[in-house]
């Protein structure tokens, strides 16, 4: 049996990888090929943070402090 290897982007957090990889089974299921799908989630520990309330992003409004 062969194993597709799902891996998410950089910004991607828990709920976000869940819903991603559901939908990557979903439709590798479709093609009824016996493939196996694993995932590789790793943003919460490695990925890229929001930092400062996401300060740096323009036309964000942040509360004053």
């Amino acid at each position: 049996m062969s194993t597709i290897l799902f891996v998410h982007g950089t910004g991607v957090r828990t709920n976000g990888f869940n819903y991603s990889f559901a939908v990557v089974q979903d439709q590798v299921a479709k093609l009824n090929r016996g493939f196996a799908v694993r995932g590789c989630f790793w943003g919460e520990e490695f990925g890229a943070n929001l930092h400062l309330k996401g300060i740096s992003i323009c036309g964000r409004r942040i509360a004053p402090r």
